[in-house]
Protein backbone atom coordinates (compact mmCIF):
# COMPACT_ATOMS: atom_id res chain seq x y z
CA UNK A 1 0.00 0.00 0.00
CA UNK A 2 1.30 3.34 -1.44
CA UNK A 3 1.51 5.96 1.83
CA UNK A 4 2.49 9.90 1.65
CA UNK A 5 3.62 11.40 4.64
CA UNK A 6 4.00 15.27 5.16
CA UNK A 7 5.67 17.36 8.02
CA UNK A 8 5.83 21.05 7.93
CA UNK A 9 3.61 21.30 4.69
CA UNK A 10 0.63 24.44 5.64
CA UNK A 11 -1.54 23.43 7.92
CA UNK A 12 0.60 19.98 9.05
CA UNK A 13 3.45 20.68 11.09
CA UNK A 14 4.16 17.12 12.71
CA UNK A 15 4.28 14.36 10.31
CA UNK A 16 0.53 13.41 8.73
CA UNK A 17 0.15 9.99 7.09
CA UNK A 18 -2.29 9.89 3.75
CA UNK A 19 -2.66 5.91 2.91
CA UNK A 20 -3.31 4.37 -0.48
CA UNK A 21 -5.11 1.20 -0.45
CA UNK A 22 -7.26 2.11 -3.31
CA UNK A 23 -10.29 3.88 -2.47
CA UNK A 24 -9.59 6.67 0.32
CA UNK A 25 -12.57 9.06 1.77
CA UNK A 26 -10.79 12.17 2.80
CA UNK A 27 -12.93 13.52 5.47
CA UNK A 28 -12.81 16.46 8.28
CA UNK A 29 -13.63 19.79 9.04
CA UNK A 30 -13.40 23.27 7.48
CA UNK A 31 -9.89 24.51 7.11
CA UNK A 32 -8.44 21.42 8.15
CA UNK A 33 -6.30 21.08 5.56
CA UNK A 34 -8.11 18.26 3.59
CA UNK A 35 -7.32 20.30 0.37
CA UNK A 36 -3.66 20.45 0.82
CA UNK A 37 -3.51 17.12 1.52
CA UNK A 38 -4.89 15.72 -1.86
CA UNK A 39 -3.71 18.30 -3.49
CA UNK A 40 0.19 16.70 -2.75
CA UNK A 41 -1.11 14.29 -5.39
CA UNK A 42 -1.28 16.27 -8.39
CA UNK A 43 1.74 18.27 -7.16
CA UNK A 44 3.97 15.21 -6.72
CA UNK A 45 2.98 14.43 -10.26
CA UNK A 46 3.61 17.50 -11.81
CA UNK A 47 7.08 17.76 -10.37
CA UNK A 48 7.91 13.95 -11.41
CA UNK A 49 7.57 15.37 -15.15
CA UNK A 50 10.48 16.32 -16.81
CA UNK A 51 12.40 19.67 -16.22
CA UNK A 52 9.46 20.44 -13.47
CA UNK A 53 11.93 19.28 -10.43
CA UNK A 54 12.76 19.86 -7.43
CA UNK A 55 8.92 21.21 -7.49
CA UNK A 56 6.31 22.22 -9.56
CA UNK A 57 5.33 25.37 -8.22
CA UNK A 58 3.65 26.35 -11.62
CA UNK A 59 1.18 23.62 -11.04
CA UNK A 60 -2.26 24.00 -10.83
CA UNK A 61 -2.58 22.35 -7.83
CA UNK A 62 -0.51 25.05 -5.41
CA UNK A 63 -3.42 27.57 -6.39
CA UNK A 64 -0.19 30.18 -7.41
CA UNK A 65 1.06 29.47 -3.65
CA UNK A 66 4.80 31.02 -3.42
CA UNK A 67 7.05 28.11 -2.23
CA UNK A 68 7.17 29.77 1.75
CA UNK A 69 2.99 29.22 1.20
CA UNK A 70 3.80 25.75 0.78
CA UNK A 71 5.44 25.65 4.27
CA UNK A 72 4.19 25.33 8.04
CA UNK A 73 3.09 29.04 8.45
CA UNK A 74 2.75 28.29 12.56
CA UNK A 75 3.57 31.89 14.28
CA UNK A 76 5.48 29.90 17.01
CA UNK A 77 7.78 28.44 14.58
CA UNK A 78 7.45 29.15 11.24
CA UNK A 79 9.38 26.72 8.59
CA UNK A 80 11.17 27.32 5.74
CA UNK A 81 11.16 23.97 4.24
CA UNK A 82 8.66 20.90 4.33
CA UNK A 83 9.16 17.30 3.69
CA UNK A 84 7.31 14.60 2.27
CA UNK A 85 7.90 11.05 2.01
CA UNK A 86 6.37 8.19 -0.10
CA UNK A 87 6.41 4.71 1.61
CA UNK A 88 5.25 1.12 0.01
CA UNK A 89 5.66 -1.55 2.11
CA UNK A 90 9.48 -1.63 2.80
CA UNK A 91 10.61 0.75 0.11
CA UNK A 92 10.18 4.55 0.98
CA UNK A 93 11.62 7.74 -0.86
CA UNK A 94 11.85 11.53 1.14
CA UNK A 95 12.62 14.77 -0.07
CA UNK A 96 12.86 17.89 1.82
CA UNK A 97 12.43 20.79 0.29
CA UNK A 98 13.82 24.54 0.72
CA UNK A 99 14.71 27.87 -0.41
CA UNK A 100 18.74 28.72 -0.85
CA UNK A 101 20.16 30.59 -3.19
CA UNK A 102 17.22 28.94 -5.33
CA UNK A 103 14.91 26.46 -4.42
CA UNK A 104 16.71 22.80 -3.69
CA UNK A 105 16.03 19.63 -2.31
CA UNK A 106 17.96 20.19 0.79
CA UNK A 107 18.13 16.59 1.64
CA UNK A 108 17.36 13.46 -0.15
CA UNK A 109 16.75 9.89 1.74
CA UNK A 110 15.88 6.88 0.61
CA UNK A 111 15.96 3.08 1.19
CA UNK A 112 14.38 1.30 -2.19
CA UNK A 113 15.79 -2.56 -2.03
CA UNK A 114 19.71 -2.20 -2.42
CA UNK A 115 19.99 1.60 -3.36
CA UNK A 116 20.05 3.53 -0.56
CA UNK A 117 21.04 7.61 -0.35
CA UNK A 118 20.70 10.35 2.60
CA UNK A 119 22.26 12.92 0.62
CA UNK A 120 22.36 16.58 1.46
CA UNK A 121 22.75 20.20 -0.49
CA UNK A 122 26.34 21.23 -0.09
CA UNK A 123 25.69 24.64 -1.94
CA UNK A 124 27.32 25.76 -5.82
CA UNK A 125 30.39 24.89 -7.04
CA UNK A 126 31.48 26.45 -10.27
CA UNK A 127 27.66 26.83 -11.21
CA UNK A 128 26.92 23.12 -10.16
CA UNK A 129 24.34 21.59 -7.12
CA UNK A 130 26.53 19.69 -5.25
CA UNK A 131 25.39 17.08 -2.87
CA UNK A 132 27.36 15.61 0.13
CA UNK A 133 26.25 12.58 2.33
CA UNK A 134 26.25 8.67 1.93
CA UNK A 135 25.23 6.83 -1.28
CA UNK A 136 24.99 3.13 -1.93
CA UNK A 137 26.85 2.90 1.39
CA UNK A 138 29.97 4.85 0.95
CA UNK A 139 30.38 8.29 1.44
CA UNK A 140 29.84 10.60 -1.44
CA UNK A 141 30.19 14.18 -2.54
CA UNK A 142 29.28 15.54 -6.19
CA UNK A 143 26.75 17.15 -8.93
CA UNK A 144 22.95 15.79 -8.42
CA UNK A 145 20.34 17.63 -10.29
CA UNK A 146 16.52 16.84 -9.64
CA UNK A 147 14.79 17.82 -13.18
CA UNK A 148 12.13 15.45 -11.68
CA UNK A 149 11.71 13.77 -8.59
CA UNK A 150 14.59 11.69 -9.25
CA UNK A 151 17.91 12.24 -8.77
CA UNK A 152 20.62 12.47 -11.73
CA UNK A 153 24.26 12.98 -11.87
CA UNK A 154 26.95 10.90 -13.93
CA UNK A 155 27.85 8.63 -10.66
CA UNK A 156 26.21 5.19 -11.82
CA UNK A 157 24.39 4.61 -8.32
CA UNK A 158 22.50 7.69 -9.04
CA UNK A 159 21.19 6.18 -12.14
CA UNK A 160 20.16 2.98 -10.13
CA UNK A 161 18.48 5.39 -7.65
CA UNK A 162 16.77 7.01 -10.26
CA UNK A 163 15.24 3.80 -11.78
CA UNK A 164 14.37 2.57 -8.11
CA UNK A 165 12.62 5.70 -7.53
CA UNK A 166 10.68 5.64 -11.06
CA UNK A 167 9.56 2.54 -10.27
CA UNK A 168 8.58 3.69 -6.67
CA UNK A 169 6.44 6.66 -8.07
CA UNK A 170 4.77 5.14 -10.74
CA UNK A 171 1.20 4.76 -9.10
CA UNK A 172 0.81 8.46 -8.94
CA UNK A 173 2.72 9.35 -11.93
CA UNK A 174 -0.45 10.16 -14.06
CA UNK A 175 -2.46 12.06 -11.19
CA UNK A 176 -5.96 13.35 -12.87
CA UNK A 177 -7.09 16.18 -10.12
CA UNK A 178 -10.49 17.42 -9.72
CA UNK A 179 -10.97 20.53 -7.93
CA UNK A 180 -14.27 21.28 -6.57
CA UNK A 181 -14.58 24.01 -9.09
CA UNK A 182 -15.80 21.88 -11.96
CA UNK A 183 -17.21 23.91 -14.82
CA UNK A 184 -16.98 21.50 -18.63
CA UNK A 185 -16.89 24.22 -21.44
CA UNK A 186 -19.49 23.79 -23.76
CA UNK A 187 -19.59 24.80 -26.63
CA UNK A 188 -15.50 23.25 -25.73
CA UNK A 189 -12.79 26.10 -25.55
CA UNK A 190 -10.18 25.47 -28.42
CA UNK A 191 -7.92 22.90 -28.05
CA UNK A 192 -4.56 23.90 -27.33
CA UNK A 193 -2.51 21.08 -26.40
CA UNK A 194 -2.75 17.12 -26.90
CA UNK A 195 -5.01 16.04 -23.81
CA UNK A 196 -2.37 14.24 -21.54
CA UNK A 197 -5.14 14.98 -18.94
CA UNK A 198 -8.15 16.82 -18.24
CA UNK A 199 -7.81 20.70 -16.62
CA UNK A 200 -8.68 20.25 -12.90
CA UNK A 201 -12.19 22.48 -13.72
CA UNK A 202 -12.83 19.77 -16.26
CA UNK A 203 -13.44 22.64 -19.18
CA UNK A 204 -12.04 20.26 -21.63
CA UNK A 205 -13.73 17.23 -21.23
CA UNK A 206 -15.35 17.79 -24.79
CA UNK A 207 -11.45 16.97 -26.37
CA UNK A 208 -10.92 14.22 -24.65
CA UNK A 209 -14.18 12.49 -25.23
CA UNK A 210 -14.05 13.25 -29.11
CA UNK A 211 -10.69 11.50 -29.89
CA UNK A 212 -12.16 7.91 -27.70
CA UNK A 213 -15.97 7.21 -28.95
CA UNK A 214 -15.64 4.21 -26.63
CA UNK A 215 -15.01 6.49 -23.71
CA UNK A 216 -17.99 8.57 -25.13
CA UNK A 217 -20.43 5.36 -25.19
CA UNK A 218 -19.35 4.36 -21.72
CA UNK A 219 -19.80 7.57 -19.79
CA UNK A 220 -23.67 8.00 -22.15
CA UNK A 221 -24.42 4.67 -20.96
CA UNK A 222 -23.45 5.55 -17.30
CA UNK A 223 -25.72 8.57 -17.30
CA UNK A 224 -28.25 7.02 -19.29
CA UNK A 225 -28.78 4.24 -16.73
CA UNK A 226 -28.83 6.51 -13.70
CA UNK A 227 -30.59 9.60 -15.07
CA UNK A 228 -32.45 8.45 -17.57
CA UNK A 229 -30.55 11.00 -20.03
CA UNK A 230 -27.68 10.20 -22.64
CA UNK A 231 -24.75 12.30 -23.28
CA UNK A 232 -24.25 13.29 -27.32
CA UNK A 233 -21.35 14.81 -28.76
CA UNK A 234 -21.73 17.39 -31.93
CA UNK A 235 -20.75 19.77 -33.66
CA UNK A 236 -23.20 22.91 -33.52
CA UNK A 237 -23.88 25.14 -36.46
CA UNK A 238 -20.91 27.36 -35.90
CA UNK A 239 -18.55 24.00 -35.89
CA UNK A 240 -17.74 24.37 -32.32
CA UNK A 241 -18.06 21.12 -30.19
CA UNK A 242 -20.45 20.74 -27.81
CA UNK A 243 -22.04 18.78 -25.49
CA UNK A 244 -25.80 17.81 -24.84
CA UNK A 245 -28.01 15.45 -22.45
CA UNK A 246 -31.20 13.63 -24.34
CA UNK A 247 -33.94 11.83 -22.87
CA UNK A 248 -35.90 10.12 -25.11
CA UNK A 249 -38.54 11.54 -26.91
CA UNK A 250 -37.44 15.14 -26.15
CA UNK A 251 -35.06 17.47 -27.79
CA UNK A 252 -31.17 17.38 -26.75
CA UNK A 253 -30.60 19.73 -23.97
CA UNK A 254 -26.87 21.24 -24.18
CA UNK A 255 -24.78 20.97 -21.26
CA UNK A 256 -24.60 25.23 -20.72
CA UNK A 257 -28.24 24.65 -19.71
CA UNK A 258 -28.46 21.49 -17.93
CA UNK A 259 -28.34 21.51 -14.24
CA UNK A 260 -25.48 22.79 -11.94
CA UNK A 261 -24.67 18.89 -10.57
CA UNK A 262 -24.76 16.76 -13.48
CA UNK A 263 -22.53 19.50 -15.22
CA UNK A 264 -19.87 19.30 -12.42
CA UNK A 265 -20.53 15.43 -12.19
CA UNK A 266 -19.39 14.80 -15.74
CA UNK A 267 -15.71 15.29 -15.54
CA UNK A 268 -15.73 12.83 -12.71
CA UNK A 269 -17.44 9.93 -14.52
CA UNK A 270 -15.75 10.75 -17.63
CA UNK A 271 -11.80 10.60 -15.95
CA UNK A 272 -13.09 7.89 -13.92
CA UNK A 273 -13.77 5.47 -17.25
CA UNK A 274 -11.17 6.91 -19.12
CA UNK A 275 -8.77 5.52 -16.16
CA UNK A 276 -10.13 2.15 -16.65
CA UNK A 277 -9.22 1.97 -19.56
CA UNK A 278 -5.79 1.47 -18.32
CA UNK A 279 -4.50 3.26 -21.80
CA UNK A 280 -0.71 4.47 -21.83
CA UNK A 281 -2.04 8.03 -21.11
CA UNK A 282 -4.74 7.63 -18.61
CA UNK A 283 -4.62 8.35 -14.72
CA UNK A 284 -2.91 5.83 -12.68
CA UNK A 285 -4.24 8.15 -9.88
CA UNK A 286 -7.93 10.14 -9.54
CA UNK A 287 -8.26 12.90 -6.78
CA UNK A 288 -11.82 14.80 -6.71
CA UNK A 289 -12.47 17.25 -4.33
CA UNK A 290 -16.34 17.22 -3.14
CA UNK A 291 -17.87 15.19 -5.93
CA UNK A 292 -21.85 15.04 -4.09
CA UNK A 293 -21.38 19.00 -5.02
CA UNK A 294 -25.29 19.68 -5.66
CA UNK A 295 -25.86 16.18 -6.29
CA UNK A 296 -29.13 14.23 -5.33
CA UNK A 297 -27.82 11.25 -3.01
CA UNK A 298 -29.54 9.24 -6.53
CA UNK A 299 -26.37 10.06 -8.11
CA UNK A 300 -24.33 9.95 -5.57
CA UNK A 301 -24.45 6.41 -4.29
CA UNK A 302 -24.16 5.04 -8.13
CA UNK A 303 -20.80 7.54 -8.13
CA UNK A 304 -19.40 5.60 -5.51
CA UNK A 305 -19.85 2.66 -7.28
CA UNK A 306 -18.08 4.26 -10.05
CA UNK A 307 -15.27 5.26 -8.34
CA UNK A 308 -14.96 1.98 -6.17
CA UNK A 309 -15.03 -0.09 -9.58
CA UNK A 310 -12.14 2.14 -10.52
CA UNK A 311 -10.40 1.56 -7.34
CA UNK A 312 -10.75 -2.40 -7.46
CA UNK A 313 -9.28 -2.06 -11.69
CA UNK A 314 -5.90 -0.82 -9.71
CA UNK A 315 -6.29 3.09 -10.14
CA UNK A 316 -5.82 4.52 -7.01
CA UNK A 317 -8.85 7.00 -5.83
CA UNK A 318 -8.53 9.64 -3.24
CA UNK A 319 -11.95 11.66 -2.82
CA UNK A 320 -12.04 14.88 -0.28
CA UNK A 321 -15.49 15.15 0.56
CA UNK A 322 -18.04 15.35 3.17
CA UNK A 323 -20.81 13.25 2.67
CA UNK A 324 -21.98 11.09 5.04
CA UNK A 325 -24.12 9.17 1.97
CA UNK A 326 -20.45 8.29 1.11
CA UNK A 327 -19.23 6.90 3.99
CA UNK A 328 -22.66 4.86 4.03
CA UNK A 329 -21.90 3.97 0.53
CA UNK A 330 -18.37 2.40 1.53
CA UNK A 331 -19.93 0.43 4.69
CA UNK A 332 -22.19 -1.01 2.52
CA UNK A 333 -19.61 -2.23 -0.27
CA UNK A 334 -17.61 -4.09 2.43
CA UNK A 335 -20.86 -5.53 4.15
CA UNK A 336 -22.01 -6.79 0.38
CA UNK A 337 -18.76 -8.20 -0.12
CA UNK A 338 -18.19 -5.70 -3.23
CA UNK A 339 -14.66 -5.31 -1.71
CA UNK A 340 -12.39 -6.37 0.73
CA UNK A 341 -12.27 -3.76 3.52
CA UNK A 342 -8.78 -3.22 2.97
CA UNK A 343 -9.61 -1.62 0.07
CA UNK A 344 -11.05 1.04 1.58
CA UNK A 345 -9.39 3.99 3.78
CA UNK A 346 -11.09 6.67 5.85
CA UNK A 347 -9.01 9.13 7.09
CA UNK A 348 -10.61 12.12 8.97
CA UNK A 349 -8.73 15.73 9.07
CA UNK A 350 -9.13 17.69 12.46
CA UNK A 351 -7.04 20.63 13.88
CA UNK A 352 -7.78 20.84 17.49
CA UNK A 353 -8.21 24.00 19.71
CA UNK A 354 -4.49 25.13 20.55
CA UNK A 355 -2.88 22.46 18.49
CA UNK A 356 0.03 23.38 16.59
CA UNK A 357 -1.27 21.89 13.25
CA UNK A 358 -3.74 19.70 11.82
CA UNK A 359 -3.60 15.63 12.25
CA UNK A 360 -4.96 12.95 9.97
CA UNK A 361 -6.75 10.25 12.48
CA UNK A 362 -7.37 6.90 9.90
CA UNK A 363 -10.21 4.87 10.37
CA UNK A 364 -11.14 1.24 8.53
CA UNK A 365 -14.69 -0.11 7.99
CA UNK A 366 -14.84 -3.49 9.25
CA UNK A 367 -16.08 -6.66 7.27
CA UNK A 368 -19.47 -6.32 9.71
CA UNK A 369 -19.79 -2.90 8.06
CA UNK A 370 -19.00 -0.78 11.01
CA UNK A 371 -16.49 1.43 11.87
CA UNK A 372 -13.05 1.56 13.60
CA UNK A 373 -11.20 4.33 14.53
CA UNK A 374 -14.02 6.96 13.10
CA UNK A 375 -14.71 10.05 15.10
CA UNK A 376 -18.19 9.36 16.93
CA UNK A 377 -18.52 13.15 16.75
CA UNK A 378 -18.27 13.16 12.93
CA UNK A 379 -21.59 14.01 12.05
CA UNK A 380 -22.81 15.05 15.34
CA UNK A 381 -24.58 18.21 14.02
CA UNK A 382 -26.92 15.78 12.29
CA UNK A 383 -27.47 13.68 14.78
CA UNK A 384 -27.97 16.06 16.93
CA UNK A 385 -30.55 18.15 15.08
CA UNK A 386 -32.38 14.30 14.45
CA UNK A 387 -32.84 14.07 18.09
CA UNK A 388 -34.25 17.54 18.75
CA UNK A 389 -36.80 17.05 16.27
CA UNK A 390 -38.13 13.57 17.87
CA UNK A 391 -37.87 15.19 21.43
CA UNK A 392 -39.76 18.21 20.43
CA UNK A 393 -42.32 16.24 18.63
CA UNK A 394 -42.88 13.86 21.74
CA UNK A 395 -43.04 17.33 24.12
CA UNK A 396 -45.78 18.98 21.78
CA UNK A 397 -47.32 15.63 21.11
CA UNK A 398 -46.89 15.80 17.35
CA UNK A 399 -47.44 12.43 15.38
CA UNK A 400 -43.81 10.96 14.73
CA UNK A 401 -43.31 10.39 11.55
CA UNK A 402 -40.47 7.79 11.46
CA UNK A 403 -38.66 7.78 7.87
CA UNK A 404 -38.76 4.56 5.68
CA UNK A 405 -35.67 3.17 5.36
CA UNK A 406 -35.89 2.68 1.66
Amino acid sequence: MLTLTVENHRAFRAPATLSLPGLTLLYGQNQAGKSSLARLLPLLSDSHERDQGPLALGSASTRGATFSELCWRGAELPAHSFAVRVSDRKRWAEWTWAREERLVVRRFRCELGAHRADISYAGVIEGVPQHAGELAGVAWQGPVDFYTLSPSGVYPALRSIARATDLLLRPISRVQWLSARREPQSPAPPRARAIGRCSPNGEDVAHLLIDRPQLLDAVARWFEVHLGERLELFMNERRELELAFRRPGVERLPLRLAGEGVAELLPIVVVAFWAQTGEATAPTTLVVEEPESNLHPNLTVPLFQLLLHTAKLGVLVVVETHAVHLLRAAQLAVLRHECPPSLIELDWVVREPGAAGSSVRRATVRSDGSLSGWPPDAFGEEYGMAREILDLQITHGADVDVPSPR
